[in-house]
């Protein structure tokens, strides 16, 4: 919460949804249609006399469920929805399974590509290094700092995929990279800076 700023009244909310955030999986309704998970949450929330605050934290960190999906609009659900994924990366990664490269069962590539997708849209300046070694500390295992830094390297992986799938130049993604693997966020405004400062007509003479 320090790290991205979310204070207050919105990490009130952020407490009190993630006591509750997982209670709808143990439902019949979603059980029987996991396509309704976090939204059923939400209005069983309602119905218990939870906040509309809490209730929408409880749907909002399940976003991004795919690709061109909204991200959480409220403070407290984009702070869940990190925490969820980070939790899930660095857990699963800490115990030894990582994804395959034919076999992803834990889903941690969309794990990945929904954590750069919030930073991203939302503008979040976030050091990805130390929100791993806040959540590997929160572990009920041990983390090695290897599996710290296979997070990071996957993570700056699934981000490289997808600046290469908005279109943007590989040797200009690549550059960006090796200077700033650990914030999407700032690393998608240096290849915007720096693919601008290419197609200038100074540049030759610049590099």
């Amino acid at each position: 919460a320090e790290l991205i700023g979310v204070r207050g009244a919105d990490l009130q909310v952020a407490g009190r949804a993630a006591q509750i955030l997982k209670a709808d999986l143990a439902t019949r309704m979603v059980v029987e249609m996991t396509s309704l998970q976090g939204t059923m949450g939400r209005e069983y929330a309602r119905l218990a006399g939870e906040s509309p605050a809490v209730a929408d934290a409880i749907y909002e960190h399940w976003l991004p469920r795919f690709a061109d999906d909204s991200v959480p609009a409220s403070k407290a659900g984009t702070l869940l929805a990190l925490l969820d994924r980070l939790d899930s990366l660095v857990g699963l990664f800490g115990v030894g399974l990582a994804p395959k490269s034919t076999a992803d069962p834990y889903g941690l590539r969309r794990a990945a590509l929904g954590i750069i997708q919030i930073l991203t849209e939302q503008r979040i300046d976030l050091d990805l290094s130390a929100a791993v070694r806040i959540s590997a500390d929160a572990q009920p295992i041990s983390v090695s700092q290897d599996a710290k830094v296979q997070v990071l390297d996957f993570i700056t992986g699934r981000l490289k995929v997808w600046l290469g799938e908005k279109g943007w130049a590989t040797d200009i993604v690549n550059a960006v990279l090796a200077a700033q693997p650990g914030n999407p966020y700032r690393a998608l405004i240096n290849v915007q800076q720096l693919s601008e400062w290419v197609s200038s007509d100074g540049w030759t003479k610049v590099l």
